[in-house]
């Protein structure tokens, strides 16, 4: 299976790896195509009609980027006591593709909304649905790129437990700071929907998210390798942070976006006992997430 080439209106042409092709076309990943990425904010912003979708696939593409980059560096640097495979860029680029593929309707308002009124007291979040979807995924495509403990990392990836924990984790990570940094929130995910979402909802933005790739570099800290900028990165960063605020305070938290999106959560709470859902057409809306599998 040769790659496909698809043209995105952030990040240009985008060349697909035959495996992310083989998840794209699956039921679970264009499923997608229907959730939009602000859930109500275009009742604000008309504009703002764009799907997990392409922002998975935009996310997919900047992880495989910045992965590539941090690899030409070190091989540059000729280390003998760091690597980044191309096994591993593959597993990014996975991973990055596949982690939204847990999100309910109208993205976070079904977990954040929705369900914590549905389900008082229970924990859940949709990177718990997107490593069962991964893991579905890869029992019913046929592929031979990537071997069930490289499964297991692209879990990983998008969400860490005790299931998926790898080796990674202590030896490289480094690689866990790509898709979701918890150690600072710079990470490829927000690169992403930050200037998906300004396009579409025509908002203004300084940051240059190729230039943070183009000048990430590895730094050894505490005994373990963490991506890091130089100091000439300051402002750029500090503009991608500023981008967040204004994304927050002129569409997310708009007062208008809050309240559609309580009233759609409503509308979910009075339909959670009428609507039922597969397997067996008797399970309610809010344990929906159960399924996302099939």
């Amino acid at each position: 299976m040769e790659t496909k080439i698809i043209n995105d209106p952030i990040w240009g042409p985008i060349e697909l790896h035959p495996l992310c092709i083989r998840i794209i076309d699956t039921p679970q990943f264009q499923r997608l195509r229907s959730i939009k990425q602000l859930g109500g904010c275009s009742f604000v912003y008309p504009g703002a009609c764009h799907t997990r979708f392409e922002h998975s696939i935009g996310t997919s593409y900047l992880a495989k980027r910045l992965g590539q980059e941090l690899q030409k560096k070190i091989a540059a640097e000729q280390s003998d006591e760091l690597e980044i495979t191309d096994e591993e860029i593959l597993c990014l680029e996975v991973a990055g593709l596949c982690h939204d593929l847990g999100h309910g309707p109208f993205s976070h308002l079904f977990d954040l909304q929705f369900f914590k009124k549905a389900k008082p007291g229970e924990t859940w979040e949709h990177e718990d649905a997107s490593i069962k979807m991964i893991q579905g995924i890869f029992e019913i495509i046929q592929q031979d790129y990537v071997n069930d403990e490289e499964i297991k990392f692209i879990k990983d990836l998008v969400k860490q437990t005790d299931e998926t924990c790898t080796e990674k984790r202590e030896t490289k990570p480094f690689l866990y700071e790509i898709i979701a940094n918890d150690l600072n929130k710079i990470d490829v995910d927000k690169w992403d929907y930050f200037s998906r979402d300004c396009h579409m909802l025509g908002l203004h933005h300084n940051f240059q998210c190729e230039r943070s790739i183009k000048v990430a570099r590895l730094v050894k800290h505490n005994g373990k390798y963490h991506i890091s900028f130089p100091k000439s990165e300051y402002f750029n960063l500090f503009d991608m942070f500023y981008t967040r605020f204004t994304l927050h305070r002129r569409a997310y938290q708009h007062s208008v976006t809050k309240a559609v999106e309580m009233m759609i959560a409503d509308a979910f709470l009075n339909a959670d006992e009428r609507l039922m859902f597969r397997p067996n057409q008797t399970d309610y809306m809010s344990i929906l997430w159960k399924h996302m599998i099939i």
